[in-house]
């Protein structure tokens, strides 16, 4: 389901010893979930080649709730791809204690 992916992204570090061998690219693979399910959920759409928020409500996921928050507000919208990149300090961190 497509609201797991992120959880499923970090099941994938699982090493055979049950340990998670998170690479320091992880972050933009939980950013880009974060993304693609958004999108999914028809809160945001890519138009022009830049992030369009179409839905700000919260999604009652508080990682999600805040990446739909930095999307949006902003005096530019930001492409995906820059988006995808943006630092966001401790995503895997939170990501990992949920």
């Amino acid at each position: 389901m497509i609201d797991e992916l992120s959880d499923d992204l970090l099941l994938l570090t699982a090493t055979r010893e049950g340990e998670l061998a998170i690479s320091a690219k992880m972050r933009f693979a939980l950013a880009g979930s974060e993304l693609v399910r958004l999108a999914a959920a028809g809160r945001v759409e890519i138009a022009g080649g830049r992030i369009v928020v179409r839905d700000a409500a919260p999604t009652g996921d508080s990682l999600l709730d805040a990446a739909l928050a930095s999307m949006a507000g902003g005096w530019r919208r930001p492409t995906a791809s820059a988006w995808v990149a943006r630092n966001r300090r401790g995503l895997v961190g939170r990501y990992l204690a949920q």
